[in-house]
């Protein structure tokens, strides 16, 4: 996995001034998606309890897979820092409450009001 899209080896010929510093939230989205596919959702269908710890970008392409989110929709997605997201799902691996379960719903409400006024 490219931990950071300019040590990207398509990068490699170009200064390190002019490599990309940052990757679109439709990058993160293709990235994260073998993953879903491959880790997390054979290991919801065998029955486990899988944890996912990211960076605010990728959980906000997380949770569009998720939640089935247009871009519309993404642009008013604030997902506080350090709260706890709990998502439950059917057996088609759809979740059961859209957008999930925050653990303690006032703390997830107040950082989210600071992000937005950030």
């Amino acid at each position: 996995m490219i931990c950071h899209p300019g040590n990207d080896a398509r990068y490699a010929s170009l200064p390190a001034d002019a490599r990309p510093r940052t990757e679109s939230l439709a990058d993160v989205h293709a990235r994260l998606l073998p993953y879903w596919t491959d880790q997390i959702a054979p290991d919801l269908t065998a029955g486990r309890t899988t944890l996912v710890i990211a960076h605010g970008n990728s959980l906000r392409a997380f949770i569009t897979h998720l939640d089935g989110l247009g871009s519309a929709d993404v642009e008013n997605l604030n997902i506080p820092t350090g709260q706890p997201l709990r998502y439950d799902f059917d057996h088609t691996l759809r979740p059961r409450e859209p957008g999930g379960r925050y653990l303690d719903p006032a703390a997830a409400c107040t950082e989210a009001a600071a992000l937005r006024n950030r």
